[in-house]
């Protein structure tokens, strides 16, 4: 495989996924694995350090006094050696000049608790019993030799029954001679005579290598000077330790397999549901709106994707027919007018009269213009281009100038034109341009469907948060098979195919109230009239604020576009 199809794999949502699920298996794992190596290697080492100070504070007794130690007794292992107040109280009133060299806690031969001291009086050892009531002192005659010979035999027979490898045994002299030693050859534990503290220190751990393991030796320093060293060997915890290690390392290449399979067969699910778009988009980019994403098993997620992806569809399917019917819609008004203007121009080409001509052409592009026109107002205020210079505009002000610039037109085709308002002022921070291209387009309309002897009439109202403008006529109505598409471009229903216009006004209508965050509603019967109800959302008395757009419930009748 080469270096671009790998780099190619390795970016792909599987193989990322893949990898970031099984790293965080492996850190996980390393750091269970980290927890349990060191927890049981803490344990094996404090296991030798419990066993070897045992030892230690058997054979400081041993060598003290060339005795057993006393059974049960625990030794106050300090590093200067400190006894109870009371014990150190009868031990002076006794003996002023003592110094304490080891204390142990037992029980007398009563079974009253005790402290066990063994103290340096002048050169000389002596042994003390004390308990709360009575204190008992015996001298300790053994020389040094003897102690010296009692203590390499205990080192022997502490040694035998225990493997050689596991426990050595040294009495060093203050200069590092060795006075006393176990079973093994004294050669072989020179390696524990090396290390050097000072006097001030009575007690030390350290952990030596010898040979392909290590030990953990305690030195103890005696009062005379002379050292204890107990050292154990830490093979079989060590070989415990590798054993364990092995282990929890198959373990962890186990897991790691486990782990990765788990994240392919989950990816892969995953993104089935993505593939399933992928497959569906590759469709629609070919040409083909019909093809929708299934819904799959796949997760919450993906289908709420899948959803969305549907509805994006559905939108774009629905604005490409609307582009199509808005094509067609003004390649056949463009064509009448375009048709008209060659008609007219080729039959004054034929009969030699041109001086109607130039008007001629001049309506027909009027009559374009005024179609491209409104087309783009109509575009840019739906895509919320629509002017953005807004003002304190007085609703009844702009319905006023209205009637005037239609009444003539009303007058003459013997309409009753009329303006009402429960309102003096009613105020609407709008555009003044927008609102007189709403309103006038809507009261030309009605004046258009409206016989003679008819009415048309403009109402302004104001409820809270809501200002209403209705414009009803009493004309010929609006068929209930043409409620849903009259705000369509460039529709015009059977009724209105004989009169002026080109479909666009309702269209501009609507784009405008829907800027403004209004809603607009048309009820209307056949025969009866019709009555165009604008609600906009004005600012609140207290916040300022316009209030939370909320519809009004349609009645019976009724349509409604916002």
């Amino acid at each position: 495989m080469s270096w671009n199809k790998m780099a190619t794999l390795f970016n792909t949502v599987r193989a990322k996924m893949c990898v970031i699920n099984v790293a965080l298996i492996l850190v996980a794992f390393l750091l269970s694995l980290t927890g349990i190596y060191f927890f049981q290697r803490n344990y094996f080492l404090d296991e030798m350090k419990e066993k070897i100070t045992i030892f230690s504070n058997e054979f400081e007794y041993e060598y003290l006094t060339g005795d057993e130690e006393i059974p049960g007794a625990v030794v106050i292992q300090t590093q200067t050696v400190s006894i109870p107040d009371f014990a150190a109280t009868a031990i002076q009133r006794n003996s002023p000049d003592a110094t304490v060299v080891f204390a142990c806690h037992s029980l007398s031969q009563t079974g009253e608790d005790a402290i066990t001291a063994i103290a340096n009086i002048g050169g000389m050892l002596f042994e003390f019993m004390i308990t709360p009531s009575r204190i008992e002192k015996r001298e300790l005659t053994a020389s040094l030799p003897e102690r010296i010979a009692s203590m390499h035999e205990e080192f022997n027979e502490e040694s035998y029954g225990e493997d050689d490898q596991q426990l050595f045994f040294l009495l060093l002299s203050s200069e590092g001679r060795i006075l006393a030693h176990s079973r093994q050859d004294p050669d072989d534990l020179r390696f524990l005579t090396k290390p050097v503290r000072p006097q001030t220190d009575k007690t030390w751990l350290i952990r030596h290598h010898h040979g392909e393991h290590s030990v953990m030796a305690l030195y103890k320093r005696f009062y005379d000077g002379n050292l204890l060293v107990i050292a154990g060997s830490l093979e079989k915890a060590e070989r415990n330790l590798a054993y364990l290690a092995s282990i929890l390392g198959i373990i962890m290449a186990f897991m790691m397999v486990i782990s990765l399979a788990g994240s392919l067969l989950l990816s892969g699910m995953f993104l089935k549901g993505l593939n399933r778009v992928k497959k569906t988009a590759a469709h629609i980019a070919d040409g083909d709106f019909s093809q929708r994403v299934e819904m799959g098993r796949e997760g919450r997620e993906i289908n709420d994707l899948v959803a969305v992806f549907n509805d994006m569809v559905d939108q774009t399917e629905k604005l490409l027919r609307e582009l199509k019917t808005v094509s067609d819609d003004i390649a056949h008004d463009l064509r009448t007018p375009l048709t008209a203007l060659r008609g007219r121009a080729e039959l004054a080409l034929t009969s030699g009269d041109c001086s109607n001509l130039p008007i001629q052409v001049l309506e027909g592009c009027d009559h374009l213009l005024s179609i491209i026109n409104t087309t783009l107002i109509i575009s840019q205020t739906e895509a919320g281009l629509f002017p953005t210079s807004q003002e304190e505009l007085d609703l009844l002000e702009v319905a006023q100038q209205t009637i005037d610039i239609f009444l003539p037109t009303a007058e003459a085709q013997g309409i009753t034109l009329k303006f009402s308002s429960d309102q003096k002022k009613s105020f609407l921070k709008a555009n003044r341009t927008a609102m007189q291209r709403m309103l006038g387009n809507l009261v030309d309309n009605a004046i258009k469907f409206t016989p003679p002897g008819g009415r048309v009439e403009i109402r302004i109202t104001e409820e809270t948060g809501r200002l209403s403008l209705i414009v009803s006529d009493t004309g010929s109505g609006i068929q209930p098979q043409d409620k849903e598409k009259i705000f369509k471009r460039f529709y015009r229903g059977d009724g209105s195919r004989s009169t002026p216009g080109n479909g666009l006004g309702l269209s501009l209508v609507r784009a405008i109230v829907i800027a403004y965050g209004g809603t607009i509603e048309v009820e209307s019967t056949p025969g009866n009239g019709t009555t165009f109800r604008i609600d906009f959302p004005i600012a609140s008395p207290t916040t300022g604020q316009p209030p939370a757009h909320h519809e009004r419930p349609a009645t019976p009748g009724t349509h409604r576009v916002s």
